[in-house]
């Protein structure tokens, strides 16, 4: 079967390697734990002097010369998780055929549905600034959703059926 928008398979190890460990290093970044205050003395290698006029803070004072500072992590931390879901999730198995395709295609509509109603319910449950890092939660959470998913019904479904293929369960 030609699969097209798909990475080859060797992508798939290296998502693995990318996504837990900016997973763990996210999840201490976001909790703030005194983990994270042991790596305080190396934050300045993470610190970058970004033109003030790139920064979107305020509409006072654009001016050319000024500069802010940023640490970075943070952007590192989602830049390295969201490549490492990608590859993770749209890498090509060993076997690529009709049937892995639609499950592929049904877990990715799981992933947006859930999504879409971790959303809904967000909006409803959750106010003030809890409300902005619910959302940013949800960017990863349409693919770590199909990632699951799909490598549930691929994997672990058929040998709860003693290696028999069935369909997948919606």
């Amino acid at each position: 079967m030609k699969t097209r928008f798909l990475f080859p398979h060797w992508c798939k190890p290296l998502g693995w390697w990318l996504a837990i460990p900016f997973l763990i290093l996210g999840i201490i970044y976001v909790s703030r734990s005194n983990f994270m205050e042991q790596f305080e003395p190396y934050a300045s290698y993470f610190e970058v002097k970004i033109p003030k006029w790139l920064v979107i803070i305020d509409d006072e004072d654009l001016d050319i010369q000024n500069f802010v500072s940023n640490n970075i992590l943070d952007e590192i931390i989602t830049i390295g998780l969201t490549l490492g879901l990608l590859f993770v999730a749209f890498s090509k198995e060993k076997v690529e055929d009709e049937w892995v395709a639609q499950v592929r295609l049904e877990s990715l509509q799981w992933g947006v549905l859930l999504n879409t109603v971790f959303i809904i319910l967000a909006t409803l449950m959750v106010y003030s600034f809890k409300y902005l890092d619910v959302l940013i939660y949800n960017v990863f959470t349409t693919l770590i959703i199909f990632i699951v998913r799909f490598n549930w019904v691929l994997y672990i479904q058929p040998s709860l059926f003693k290696g028999k293929r069935v369909t997948p369960m919606i």
